[in-house]
């Protein structure tokens, strides 16, 4: 991103895996004049983006992810684990926390999610 700043690059479009540390490049850019798009994995302040485009509604995603899990787990339920791409990663960040809060429904209350414990 630093580098099309100075190329005379027009629009830059990322899907971003760096957090807000990408912010400063993004802002320089929308300063020089750039267009700033992210999709899938927005910057997670939303400073130096133009716009965002998301591939999926974040909020309903972690319900998916929820159900997923109990359909996979049975009614048994038992620990799963989720793997994401990067610890900075804005979109799976976004549907983890999601999937936290559909997790807080008792209709999964026998799955547990490694490192969290058993929610009561």
């Amino acid at each position: 991103m630093t580098n099309a700043t100075t190329q005379g690059v027009q629009a830059i479009m990322v899907s971003n895996n760096a957090g807000d540390q990408i912010a400063p490049a993004a802002k320089a850019a929308r300063d020089a004049g750039m267009t700033v798009v992210t999709w899938d994995s927005p910057i997670p302040s939303g400073e130096g983006e133009q716009l965002f485009v998301a591939q999926v509604d974040f909020a309903e995603t972690g319900k998916v992810m929820a159900d997923m899990a109990l359909s996979i787990m049975g009614e048994e339920g038992g620990e799963f684990a989720i793997l994401s791409a990067s610890p900075d990663a804005a979109n799976q960040n976004a549907w983890i926390a999601s999937m936290n809060e559909a997790l807080k429904d008792p209709k999964y209350s026998k799955l547990e999610l490694a490192g969290h414990g058993l929610r009561q």
